[in-house]
């Protein structure tokens, strides 16, 4: 997930007279800045999905309680280079599509989930347990959906 971040740097690094050795100047920004982006692409998908339940100063109020509350500002400005911004941003992703699946179910829907909770298994093994959203998705009690 690093990998646009990182050639960009990369590129830049050759450029601008930096060493191109993955640790310098430009690769260090480019994953703080590029990771500061994942965040906000999260914090976005995040409020699209709230606003489908929710109203529009019920969803702000949410989102600044996350932001400011929890370590979520950490982790997008001091602890870019870790794991948490890409994790939310793709779990703001699937909770999009396993809605979007549950109300219109499809072929590519479904594999697009499938390769979201892959990516999700990749960056954190343990985020494996994410497959259980789609399919528990829209269950009211034990045995409605199933």
């Amino acid at each position: 997930l690093y990998s646009p971040f990182f050639l960009l740097a990369h590129l830049a690094a050759k450029v601008s007279g930096y060493p191109a050795d993955g640790f310098s100047l430009p690769y260090q920004m480019a994953i703080s800045w590029g990771s500061l982006l994942v965040a906000v692409l999260g914090l976005w998908w995040a409020r699209r999905n709230l606003l489908r339940y929710f109203g529009e100063t019920t969803v702000a109020a949410a989102l600044l309680v996350l932001v400011l509350g929890t370590n979520y500002l950490n982790y997008s400005t001091t602890g870019a280079a870790l794991t948490h911004n890409y994790l939310f941003t793709l779990y703001a992703l699937l909770i999009d599509q396993s809605i979007r699946w549950h109300e219109r179910p499809g072929y590519r829907r479904a594999v697009g989930i499938g390769l979201l909770v892959g990516l999700m298994a990749l960056v954190r093994p343990s985020e494996i347990i994410a497959a259980t959203i789609p399919l528990l998705w829209g269950m009211r009690s034990i045995g409605t959906k199933l």
